[in-house]
């Protein structure tokens, strides 16, 4: 099945400052010949020319030299390029070896590199179950796979990584079994001190195609993204585009094509984490007057930059790089403007006027896309409907078991010891240290009861504690809420005042075990209620009694 897979891998700048910002590229359109249990795949056409426009749009965002690209542009890009006065870049050969080499040499490059970095990985060719083809250097066929993809990208050092593709079976690069086991590696890099926060976006769910079209000169997919991730996702016009945004963009113009909703991760699970700020770059204003179905084009007609539809009303721009374009409108009467971009300045799209220029036909199995997409406005709306489906369809994400010191405080209520009438009331405090499923720690308490009798009207006991306790957590609904069996052992002081005599024990030696039930309503607070049943072994006559203690106790932590 002849498809286009492109995976990109977009990070963003962080609130602690501007970060710097690379990209890897890779175009591979060649397929394989049939063998034993396998079928043939055709050679792609595009998947050079989807590479070679991600990269020049990346070229406009990384710092000097920080895109690498890996194709081999056939003779029609080459041609094409040309006739747009385009530059062709430099490439390498899309090999395995070339390309782990171009991520070890990025990866020594961050690491001399003090500030936060973006890295922006794209890839485009044919998919197969659990991995990418690459060109071979001996045999008939190379490979990676996508779990050697994410550990590659994950041990660059970058701040954020996050990935794309457009294929089929696109999404059992990192969900279905296949390839080595490399999970415990993949772990022990998330798990760092300072981890790569990545996030998904996959064209396909199943092995249905998103497809190539011969007028975009490229897969739908790289297409829609590439019109994404130049502004026309950015729903609610912050001029930041954000995962959830981008998600739902790239499903409202290729599900009804497909037929199937591109299958994602967020970062951290965050569809509000931005994929790419827009302000300051070069831009292309969209004015509120513009309107309908737009696409931005090289002033020789091809490639093709992006595309989107324009309501009015609305204000909207593009990131594009430097250079001279032209902007189709392309329901209705044929309208055309022509603009040129000057690299970090912004420019306004002038009235479209009439289009002598006729469509380009399609080609031999073409997809028929034209009255499919772009067919409607994209609005907060639509990412709104992704949000919902995204929060209800999944699984909560288990939080880790927390870990740190535990500042107590409660309030005790129990029926008075030794067997005297009433209720005792108390404060507790102390600290403990949580080890995620272990705890230990020492309580101190002070409780008071009224306890008079016809011979002394004004007795009152008091009693001080001092225990150490361990138990072991066990966390609940991700870790919001815990049940922890413990065990204390500590003394009591017990002295009762009446009449202004007091009598007691210094030294009363206590055991007790019990439950606490514990919730968190924040991250660094959590609310608990325990029961426990102690027994308290006080001197009477000069001889030790024990006194069974039951009890509740009500109280707060603060979690550091």
């Amino acid at each position: 099945m002849t498809t286009a897979l492109a995976l990109a891998l977009v990070v963003t700048a962080a609130p602690e400052g501007p970060h710097d910002v690379y990209a890897v590229v890779v175009g591979h359109n060649g397929g394989r010949l049939a063998g034993p249990g396998r079928a043939a795949l055709a050679d792609l056409r595009f998947a050079d020319d989807d590479a070679l426009r991600m990269a020049r749009w990346f070229e406009a965002l990384a710092v000097p030299g920080g895109v690498t690209v890996l194709a081999r542009p056939d003779g029609q890009t080459r041609a094409t390029l040309d006739a747009a006065g385009l530059p062709l870049p430099a490439v390498l050969a899309p090999t395995r070896r070339a390309l782990f080499e171009a991520l070890e040499a990025l990866k020594q490059t961050l690491a001399r590199r003090a500030r936060p970095s973006t890295v922006f990985f794209f890839y485009a060719g044919h998919g197969l179950t659990g991995r990418l083809l690459l060109e071979p250097e001996a045999g008939d066929e190379a490979s990676l796979t996508g779990r050697e993809l994410r550990l590659a990208l994950l041990d660059l050092g970058a701040t954020h990584v996050e990935l794309f593709i457009d294929a089929c079976r696109s999404q059992s690069l990192f969900t279905e079994r296949g390839g080595p086991d490399l999970s415990k590696e993949i772990a022990t890099l998330e798990a760092g001190a300072s981890p790569t926060t990545l996030g998904i976006l996959t064209a396909a769910q199943s092995e249905t195609p998103a497809g190539e079209a011969s007028d975009l000169m490229g897969g739908f997919f790289s297409h829609v993204l590439a019109s994404g991730l130049a502004g026309a996702a950015d729903a609610d016009g912050d001029e930041v585009v954000r995962f959830g945004e981008l998600a739902a963009f790239v499903a409202f113009n290729t599900e009804g094509l497909t037929g199937q909703r591109p299958w994602f991760e967020p970062p951290s699970q965050d569809l509000g984490a931005p994929v790419v700020a827009l302000s300051g770059t070069t831009r292309l204003e969209l004015p509120g007057e513009a309107e309908g179905r737009l696409r931005v084009v090289s002033e020789a007609g091809a490639p093709i930059v992006a595309e989107l539809f324009k309501p009015r009303g609305r204000r909207m721009a593009l990131t594009l790089p430097s250079g001279e374009y032209r902007v189709q409108r392309r329901d209705g009467a044929a309208k055309v403007a022509r603009v040129a971009l000057v690299a970090g300045q912004s420019r306004t799209l002038g009235p479209l006027l009439d289009d002598d220029g006729a469509p380009r036909a399609a080609g031999r199995g073409d997809l028929v896309w034209e009255p499919v997409s772009f067919q409607a406005p994209f609005s907060p709306q639509v990412v709104a409907a992704l949000d919902a489906g995204y929060v209800s369809g999944r699984p909560a994400a288990p939080s880790p078991a927390r870990r740190g010191l535990v500042v107590d405080a409660a309030y005790v209520g129990a029926p008075t010891p030794f067997g005297l009438p009433g209720l005792e009331h108390g404060v507790e405090a102390g600290a403990r240290l949580s080890f995620g499923g272990p705890q230990a720690g020492v309580r101190v308490a002070f409780r008071m009861a009224p306890v008079p009798s016809t011979q002394a009207p004004d007795a009152v006991l008091r009693r001080v504690a001092v225990n150490v306790r361990g138990g072991w957590r066990f966390g609940l609904f991700g870790q919001r809420l815990g049940l922890t069996p413990f065990a204390t052992a500590g003394f009591k002081t017990v002295w009762r005042t009446a009449q202004g005599k007091v009598a007691g024990d210094a030294f009363a030696p206590a055991m007790g075990a019990g439950l606490q039930a514990e919730g968190h309503v924040a991250s660094w607070l959590s609310l608990w209620l325990e029961g426990r049943f102690e027994a308290t072994w006080v001197s009477l006559d000069g001889a030790r009694t024990a006194f069974p203690e039951p009890g509740v106790t009500m109280g707060a932590s603060v979690w550091f």
